[in-house]
């Protein structure tokens, strides 16, 4: 079997590659892969749905999910994308639940992002995503879209200290206090952060506190945050 790549005479190795290109393109951007993730979960596919057409492991997609923007392996991306969004979804412009939409704005405010921000990353005016926050469903494609930029920025702190003040006294709850599996699901709640201003905390205190609690899941306990949330800053700050 020959590399999958054009032009290439080599012989495959891994992923449908030869070991020369597995090596330089193995991995691409995951930005287009979590977005068509996300676009599938919104036109209402389940993570064991997509798993079973795709081909790829729940846990690969539910890392997805949570991990936000990265590197992906090729092949990944390629059994994802052959996974075609329902043309219901595509093509009629289909309403979804609102609730994760919102949830999600709500989550990137605290966050430290603001309605403009948002709007920019989004390509929509800051009264379109204020529109939103407000209504019971919306687009199955706007959906896909906040969900995608949710997942690149969760794990980013805004630059607005406005809107994280606004969503405080709201009482949003900020990306750490939501399971991304559960976040579209009107009857979860979030996890109770007793620390909603340190969103982001730096991995040197995050080092020294497992050192010296000597176990990830009470310091989770004592930053009121989910362990999976220490592990991965951990992991993405490294």
């Amino acid at each position: 079997m020959k590399c999958r790549r054009p032009k290439c005479p080599n012989k495959a190795r891994r992923a449908g590659l030869c070991a020369k290109h597995h090596k330089s393109g193995g991995f691409v951007d995951a930005a287009p892969a979590v977005a068509h993730y996300q676009a599938l979960r919104a036109a209402g596919l389940t993570t064991h749905d997509i798993a079973r057409l795709s081909g790829l492991n729940r846990d690969t997609l539910r890392g997805m999910g949570r991990h936000g923007c990265g590197r992906v392996r090729h092949s990944t991306l390629e059994c994802l994308l052959a996974v075609s969004v329902p043309l219901r979804i595509a093509e009629t412009g289909a309403k979804v639940d609102a609730t994760g939409t919102r949830r999600r704005l709500q989550a990137l405010q605290a966050a430290g992002y603001s309605l403009s921000a948002l709007g920019a990353a989004l390509g929509v005016s800051e009264q379109a995503v204020s529109l939103w926050l407000r209504r019971d469903v919306v687009e199955a494609a706007t959906a896909a879209k906040v969900s995608a930029l949710f997942g690149c920025w969760q794990l980013r702190p805004g630059p607005s200290a406005r809107a994280a003040g606004y969503a405080r006294r709201k009482g949003w709850a900020p990306p750490l206090a939501w399971d991304e599996d559960t976040i579209d699901d009107p009857a979860a709640k979030p996890y109770a952060c007793a620390r909603k201003d340190r969103l982001i905390i730096p991995r040197a205190e995050l080092v020294e506190e497992v050192e010296f609690f000597g176990d990830v899941r009470e310091v989770a306990r004592r930053l009121g945050i989910q362990q999976e949330s220490v592990e991965q800053q951990l992991r993405r700050s490294a």
